[in-house]
């Protein structure tokens, strides 16, 4: 495991490390027996999250191919992965790859949580080092530009029910006791008495100035004018507050404040950051933010350290108070995936799973033999599998292809298997480098898949790959082909065909072409299998591939021209009239509504 580089440029967090290996005794577990996942943006912010750890536990070995520096731990009974981003690159992907990386090599993680800083929104009272949870994320710059300007697109995501149920109990714990975050940071103090910095500014000043009052020093805002300041009722004491509320995540910083009260009194959001949508979708998560500005053109970095700690703070008590080990456990795995809509496929450690994949083998292993060696491969499928469903599919179908070549076969299907990669993206590899047939097509299909502006539906997938088919295209024929549209099971066979079986008809209420699992675009663009099996796309993948939709496009739009002016001919009519135009070109090629 990497030794904690970005900690370098931080000597307090260093001083707590260095404490730490210094204890004797330290836990070793093992990968399976952390549950929770801690992410920070920043150094600072894991400074003070790796202050609230009780003890520090020794390293564990992660593959190479994971980056993260990682830090173990325990907070309470809670047994906690962190991990901060890279030094300097913050935002929405370089979260989600981090919350990647660490989903893959601590594969029990069930639950994550995302501490550090954000801009407050002050219109709902919060200030600066008051924490903000998040009961909602939402992407506020994911969207469209129409005249109007941008229309966004993204929908809020809530974390589960046992999270929001959690934060519900200690808010209520606060309401009676108080909140736990001024003793948790007096404990710091103790602790570590060099994280003075961390403990509340009291030689700065927390002012708010005015929306339309914008920033025009370079350096703090010791020159700004004291009469653009807005007045605010002074409160009893320095203890931070606790807000609810939702979180604006997006790739642009905000340093507005008329720009910040937009976008709030339109999504109705609490605070402002930059990393929380990226990692939603890797696991269940809930954001806990210290405010340390408040999104204007007067932000500055004078209370990160503070704000830090408040959030860090809160997530300790959080852990300890609110939400136990057995909670954490009950949530579901991230690798449980949710296929199209509401369709899933548990792929491990839930219970009774194991017996789901023995059950599926055992219907789905198409064999006629029934001897012990017969047996046997379907147990070897089971132990390879490592609990992970597709590559049980994939694997299955593969064997079936070699069982079809004909009775008593068995020991060929068991050198294949022998064969099989376990990992889920090997296995990929193979399945598509297996044979070379019809590559150029398997390219064109995937491309279509990935990079077309909206998911196809079969029968606009079906002349989209016959536009752009080479051998097609070099036929003299290619003008000539059947616009009738193909049976579903023709379309199906097609699509299987051309894709080696790694793309589908997705069942909904409108039925579009789609890869059977989010493994296989992971597979495709995080791990370079595109690169991998089309070299020549490397550095350039998404330009050319949008060449080469366009052209399929600019193909079948010249060959309906000829066909709209044949007939148009031929009948008599106004061939020119581009409504007749139109409805022809969408009526040959319906693709042409989404490349």
């Amino acid at each position: 495991m990497p030794d904690h580089p970005e900690l370098r440029h931080d000597f307090n967090a260093s001083e707590i490390l260095g404490g730490w290996r210094r204890e004797p005794g330290q836990i070793k577990l093992q990968h399976t027996d952390y549950t929770v996942g801690w992410i920070c943006a920043l150094p600072v912010e894991l400074t003070a999250s790796l202050a609230m750890l009780d003890r520090i536990h020794q390293n564990l070995p992660t593959d190479s191919g994971d980056t993260n520096a990682y830090t173990l731990g325990n907070i309470g009974t809670h047994n906690i992965v962190m991990a901060v981003l890279p030094m300097d690159q913050y935002g929405l992907n370089n979260a989600s790859n981090v919350a990647g990386h660490m989903r893959r090599s601590f594969t029990s993680i069930r639950f994550g949580l995302m501490v550090g800083v954000g801009g407050g929104v002050p219109d709902l009272d919060i200030r600066l080092g008051d924490v903000v949870v998040g009961n909602q994320v939402v992407q506020h710059d994911l969207g469209k530009i129409i005249p109007a300007g941008l229309q966004r697109t993204a929908t809020a995501r809530i974390p589960p029910p046992i999270i929001l149920n959690s934060v519900s109990k200690l808010r209520a714990l606060h309401e009676t006791q108080g909140s736990q975050i001024p003793s948790i940071l007096r404990q710091m103090q103790q602790r570590y008495p060099k994280l003075d910095k961390y403990s509340y500014p009291t030689a700065l000043e927390d002012r708010l100035f005015r929306a339309t009052y914008d920033h025009d020093q370079p350096d703090d805002c010791s020159q700004c004018s004291p009469s653009e300041l807005q007045h605010r009722e002074p409160r009893p004491t320095n203890d931070p507050q606790v807000h609810y509320g939702g979180i604006a995540s997006g790739s642009q910083v905000i340093r507005s404040g008329r720009a910040r009260d937009e976008i709030a009194n339109k999504l109705g959001v609490s605070c402002f950051e930059m990393e929380a949508a990226g990692l939603i979708d890797h696991f269940a998560c809930i954001v806990i933010r210290g405010i340390c500005d408040y999104a204007d053109s007067h932000k500055n970095k004078q209370w990160q350290k503070y704000a830090s700690a408040t959030a860090a703070a809160y997530a300790k008590e959080f852990l300890l108070s609110a939400i136990t080990p057995n909670a954490v456990s009950s949530l579901e795995n991230p690798k449980d995936i949710e296929v199209r809509h509401g369709l899933k496929l548990v792929l491990e450690t839930q219970p009774g799973h194991r017996q789901d994949l023995a059950r599926y083998i055992h219907s789905h292993l198409r064999a006629d033999d029934t001897d012990a060696q017969l047996e046997n491969i379907r147990s070897q499928i089971l132990d390879k599998a490592g609990g992970v469903f597709m590559w049980v599919v994939l694997v299955v179908a593969t064997l079936n292809k070699e069982f079809a070549r004909g009775y008593g076969r068995t020991r060929i299907v068991q050198k294949r298997l022998n064969d099989i990669p376990t990992e889920l993206s090997d296995l990929f590899k193979d399945i598509l480098t297996r044979d070379n047939d019809n590559m150029e097509d398997l390219l064109l299909c995937i491309q279509w898949v990935l990079f077309s502006e909206s998911p196809l539906r079969p029968e606009e997938f079906y002349f989209a790959m016959l536009s752009g088919s080479p051998e097609d295209q070099d036929s003299k024929d290619f003008m000539e082909y059947d616009l009738e549209v193909p049976t579903t099971k023709t379309t199906e066979i097609f699509i299987t065909g051309c894709s080696k079986g790694l793309v589908e008809i997705a069942e909904s209420k409108i039925k579009t072409v789609q890869f059977i699992h989010e493994s296989v675009t992971d597979f495709l663009i995080k791990d370079n299998g595109l690169q991998f099996l089309w070299p020549r796309l490397a550095g350039n993948m998404k330009a050319l591939s949008h060449e080469r939709l366009r052209d399929c496009c600019l193909s079948q739009i010249t060959e309906t021209v000829i066909r709209h002016g044949q007939h148009e001919s031929s009948s008599g009519i106004n061939a020119g009239h581009p409504h007749g135009f139109q409805r022809t070109a969408f009526e040959n090629a319906p693709f042409l509504h989404s490349g």
